[in-house]
């Protein structure tokens, strides 16, 4: 398994389309991880 600290969240939109938006990722000290979006 390989981490990365910067990527895309994709989904798709509700005719077909995909979308995404540039995240970073974050992992505290607990392994929680959340999404940041990256101004």
């Amino acid at each position: 398994m390989e981490l990365y600290c910067i990527g895309t969240l994709s989904t798709l939109a509700q005719d077909g389309w995909p979308l995404g938006t540039g995240v970073r990722f974050v992992v505290d000290v607990e392994g929680t991880y959340n999404l940041t979006n990256p101004a």
